[in-house]
């Protein structure tokens, strides 16, 4: 049962107004591949407008009443964001859910953030009484280490777009090639890929019946790795997720190839993903 003073989060014609003025001239219109991630997400409306986009969208929300109001198609974990370790993102909104944290809470999940999204989007009020803490400017400095990108108004809410300096999109199929050579380059020798490339193809079509007859066991073999039965078990389990969820984490780069997320970067090929967040080393 759904508390009665809880239903003011279903008022579709202010969800609508701010979603035509505040959101959607800051959302990208192509979501394939991409994942939207929102914060505070109440009963999930800004989500089914990213779904409608093309985008996978995952959202946070602590009050189960909430949760209950939302749709059962939409993804959505009753977890308190500041506990909340953040998947790999393309876009992140934050609609006025900072309000309800103190300033280190803030600090901690916009670090986080740092690590995992391409572009956060927040949402806050332009004025108003206690609840209005962090003010619009000091909001500003808390995004300082953030790309400034674009914002919105209206007359008691604005949105402001922000871009990672750290985690930028990349298409996997330049990144794969780049890749190869690299380690071709520093290893001597390629012989990873297409074993574990026909090891994606065979847990797919759920032929692993036997994983020491893949030419992925013989590759562990070779290179001499232990608990290969537990190896092969936990990446038929990678590859299970990435089908329904996407590449949840990011991948660490140098330049333009792939140093720690081989395999990921392995499975989007082989499932068709078209592009992946990989992020660089923080600069000093």
């Amino acid at each position: 049962m759904v508390a009665k003073d809880m239903t003011i989060y279903q008022k579709p014609r202010g969800h609508r107004r701010r979603w035509r003025q505040l959101v959607r001239p800051l959302v990208p219109r192509d979501g394939k591949d991409r994942l939207f991630l929102d914060l505070g997400c109440n009963a999930g409306f800004y989500m089914q407008k990213a779904i409608d986009r093309g985008y996978r969208a995952q959202g946070v929300e602590v009050s189960p009443e909430f949760i209950e109001q939302a749709s059962p198609d939409l993804n959505i974990l009753c977890e308190d964001i500041t506990q909340y370790k953040p998947p790999a993102a393309y876009l992140t909104l934050m609609a006025c859910v900072h309000y309800h944290l103190t300033p280190p809470q803030v600090t901690s999940v916009l670090n986080q953030l740092l690590s995992s999204t391409a572009y956060l989007l927040v949402m806050g009020r332009q004025r108003g009484g206690t609840t209005s803490n962090p003010t619009r400017k000091h909001l500003m400095t808390l995004l300082d280490l953030w790309e400034f990108v674009d914002e919105r108004d209206t007359e008691k809410l604005y949105t402001v777009l922000v871009k990672n300096k750290r985690v930028t999109e990349f298409s996997v199929g330049e990144l794969y090639e780049s890749t190869i050579e690299r380690t071709k380059r520093v290893n001597g020798h390629t012989d990873f890929f297409e074993p574990f490339a026909e090891f994606v193809r065979l847990a797919v079509a759920g032929k692993v019946e036997e994983p020491r007859k893949t030419a992925f066991w013989k590759y562990l073999r070779k290179r001499n790795f232990k608990y290969r039965h537990g190896l092969c078990f936990w990446y038929e389990n990678m590859i299970k997720e990435a089908q329904t969820q996407g590449i949840r984490s990011v991948l660490r780069i140098e330049g333009n190839a792939v140093t720690d997320g081989h395999h990921r970067l392995v499975v989007a090929k082989e499932l068709g993903v078209e592009r992946l967040l990989c992020s660089t080393k923080r600069k000093t």
